[in-house]
């Protein structure tokens, strides 16, 4: 079981996406990326005597949308740690596409 924090710490971002891996059938629990998720999952005994659990597999994020989110999540983060009222994003006009 692999426990992950969401959200943004000094300059580390932690996506969350815990997981349950089991050594016979891989992962069978996955929660999804930047939210924090509390699930419950029902475990069993199989007539072999291994543990089972019943899968919960959420989808991954494709790259550019984890992108986004780490730099959200971080920003929001260090803005909220740190009191700061807001921020301001400047682009330069040169990288603006029309």
């Amino acid at each position: 079981m692999y426990v992950n924090l969401v959200g943004g710490q000094d300059e580390l971002v932690f996506d969350g996406a815990s997981f349950v891996s089991s050594s016979d059938e891989g992962v069978v629990v996955r929660l999804p990326a930047w939210r924090s998720v509390e699930m419950v999952s029902r475990w069993r005994r199989s007539p072999l005597g291994r543990w089972r659990c019943d899968p919960t597999v959420s989808r991954r994020a494709g790259r550019a949308r984890s992108h986004y989110f780490a730099m959200v999540v971080g920003l929001h983060d260090y803005v909220e740690k740190n009191r700061f009222p807001g921020v301001v994003i400047g682009f330069p006009a040169a990288s603006i596409v029309h």
